[in-house]
């Protein structure tokens, strides 16, 4: 058999398609990188088509909606700022990091108009460019994408509803075009005749075409919850407990089932398919208090791992340590593994201040943590899996009195999204420039 060398004059005669398609292969950053080589090689990254590709990747390997940005409309430099969203975040936490202080500085800080909002649950969908807003009374979604160049007064939501829901959650419809909202208004379920207000809504999840809730006295006993589309993982304080996704059935009355409670009886009850206990090398301590948090719900039967991080605060209350595991429900038994690296430990600005964090953020690599602890809002980035090298904890914002319901982030955009605790108006904050065409 004889074997040819392809040579670089040979690679460099080649048609532009075939190097677009070879250049496709590459990440954003080695694209850039290999446009410094030659001429040739120069002008075959700066065909649209790979640039497109490119943003298309970035949204499925971060589960972003694609329509956050309009493909066929951005200029060939807008395409490449929005491929390097996960590689721009990271420079900007690591650098500011290392520059000793951690604080991000905002390039922008836009309100969305005072409506003397008193109280406010923002919602960044992944990608950055769409927010939804819920307000007493009021369900709204905002297009961020030109944000900058409207005036107050033509800021404006695209769509709204009245609505007196108290929770909400969103994820992307099957084909990645639209957004599936679901809204919950408690005074609708009794359980027992007690009014669930009592008990807040702790989840609320779709999986493919199903509609999961878990309301009231009967989620009291957990800490968190974890689901793809096959299974449901119940985390404890000693053990994670995993079912097989269940049958549903539509011809069950829904209004009597969520009456049931322990005491009457449920039907229908499943034993778990394996009960996994934490690795002999963690060990908590309840007396200090523990949390858990994971991966935002949007992420739900996508290709992020099923990762979560438990939290418990030193005797003293100065600081929070976390540790992050990773679910391998494949396994037959089950198995749950610290990750190599320790995610963070935050540091407490008062022994009262215990951290209220939101729903992490899927950036690449990492996740992206987001919280507040009465003097700041601040975010961890670091490992979501093994390939990940980041470990950067950084202050966003200076403000006091922000709940984790009262802002959002999306990193892969460098996005944040307030409630004003003084100004009572939802702000936009973004932290990157804009490219040269739209600045």
């Amino acid at each position: 058999m004889n074997h040819t060398t392809l040579g670089f004059k040979d690679f460099q005669s080649l048609p532009y398609d075939i190097h677009s398609l070879i250049l496709s292969f590459l990440s954003p950053e080695d694209i850039i990188a290999i446009r410094k080589t030659c001429k040739i090689i120069f002008d075959a990254t700066l065909q649209r088509d790979l640039w497109m590709k490119a943003v298309t990747r970035m949204c499925e390997e971060n589960t972003a909606l694609p329509s956050s940005f309009p493909i066929p409309d951005m200029s060939l430099l807008e395409l490449e700022y929005a491929s390097l969203g996960v590689t721009r975040w990271k420079k900007l936490v690591i650098d500011a990091q290392n520059e000793g202080q951690g604080s991000l500085s905002a390039v922008r800080d836009i309100s969305l108009g005072n409506d003397d909002i008193q109280s406010a649950q923002p919602y960044l969908v992944p990608g950055g460019r769409f927010l939804l807003t819920l307000t007493p009374g009021r369900f709204s979604i905002w297009d961020l994408y030109n944000i900058h160049e409207a005036s107050g007064a033509d800021r404006q939501p695209i769509a709204g509803f009245d609505s007196e829901c108290g929770s909400f959650t969103a994820h992307p419809t099957p084909d990645g075009s639209g957004i599936i909202i679901i809204t919950v208004t408690y005074h609708n379920f009794t359980v027992e005749d007690v009014d669930i207000r009592e008990y807040y809504l702790d989840f609320t999840s779709v999986v493919g075409n199903c509609l999961v809730l878990l309301y009231g006295p009967l989620v009291k006993i957990w800490n968190f919850i974890l689901m793809d589309e096959r299974t449901i993982a119940l985390i404890r304080e000693r053990e994670v407990r995993v079912w097989d996704f269940p049958q549903l059935s539509a011809s069950r009355d829904a209004q009597e089932e969520f009456k049931k409670t322990p005491e009457s009886g449920l039907s229908n009850v499943v034993p778990p398919r394996f009960v996994v206990g934490f690795p002999d090398d963690y060990s908590q301590d309840p007396d200090y208090g523990l949390g858990c948090g994971g991966l935002c719900d949007w992420y739900t039967g996508s290709r992020q791992p099923l990762m979560f991080d438990m939290w418990e605060a030193s005797a003293g209350a100065e600081y929070f340590e976390f540790t992050r595991f990773h679910l391998d429900t494949q396994h037959p038994q089950g198995r749950l593994q610290i990750t190599s690296e320790s995610p963070a430990q935050l540091t407490l600005q008062s022994s009262d201040s215990r951290p209220s964090c939101a729903a992490y953020r899927a950036c690449g690599d990492d996740a992206v943590v987001a919280w507040s602890d009465n003097e700041s809002i601040h975010c961890h980035t670091g490992g979501l899996s093994s390939h990940s090298r980041t470990n950067s904890i950084n202050t966003l914002l200076d403000i006091k009195n922000v709940a984790s319901r009262e802002f959002s982030l999306c990193p892969i955009s460098g996005r944040l999204c307030y409630v004003n605790p003084d100004t009572h108006d939802v702000r936009v904050v973004d932290f990157f420039p804009l490219p040269p065409s739209k600045a």
